[in-house]
């Protein structure tokens, strides 16, 4: 009896070993706490080429906080929060600064699977109000009581002000990062080979998708 539990301890210890050496297969999972709570760096790259020459490069970064706010055996409730950067993004005067303060808070709730996919944002109500409010407090102070460019730029802002007036529309396209972030979750990867498909980007200004391909691969690996 003493032999077979040996060596059925040696098959048990050279089985995780081998587990543990196949560097070709990675799986995310979720296995977070209440409680648990992240900050990540968010970059963001724009880049646009004509005749293969670079014409534009614009680059934006921002902090963004995570947190686990409730957790059952099937799924996580979790609130994203970031600060908006209002001052270059519209060019907010520094006088006016106070005005916006109420603003400058963005805080996501959602609902994931057990194993972190992304299922649903919840408070997208709560959010639609806020920034649809911050639009029209934009649209007055940029105008500067002048009503030809009131008009003009309320136009220019109704592609925004319609794609928070949705879930569907902050889901798709204004947690563009967050849906990055939660892809991976519950799937397992072969890393030895990049995974080509055929995807399709949300028109946030109406219409059909925009069509594209996609890849995607691992440059190292941090078991």
């Amino acid at each position: 009896m003493k032999k077979y539990l040996n060596t059925a301890i040696f098959l048990f210890v050279c089985s995780t070993l081998f587990s543990q050496i196949d560097s070709t297969k990675v799986s995310f999972v979720s296995y977070w706490s209440i409680g648990d709570s992240y900050n990540f760096k968010v970059s963001k790259i724009k880049q646009q080429w004509k005749n293969d020459e670079l014409t534009k490069d614009e680059s934006q970064q921002y902090i963004a906080n995570f947190t686990v706010i409730d957790s059952t055996e099937t799924s996580y409730t979790v609130k994203w929060s970031y600060e908006n950067n209002l001052e270059n993004n519209f060019k907010i005067p520094q006088e006016l600064k106070d005005k916006f303060e109420k603003y400058k808070l963005s805080e996501i709730e959602y609902k994931t699977s057990e194993v972190g996919d992304f299922i649903e944002i919840l408070n997208w109500q709560q959010l639609s109000e806020l920034m649809s409010n911050m639009i029209d407090d934009i649209v007055e102070v940029l105008s500067e009581d002048d009503e030809n460019k009131k008009s003009t730029l309320k136009d220019a802002m109704f592609p925004l002000k319609s794609v928070y007036s949705s879930k569907e529309g902050i889901e798709n396209i204004v947690l563009k990062e967050l849906k990055y972030f939660h892809f991976p979750m519950g799937v397992e990867f072969d890393i030895s080979e990049p995974l080509l498909y055929e995807d399709e980007i949300p028109n946030m200004f109406g219409g059909n998708p925009i069509k594209a391909d996609g890849k995607i691969y691992f440059d190292n690996v941090d078991y």
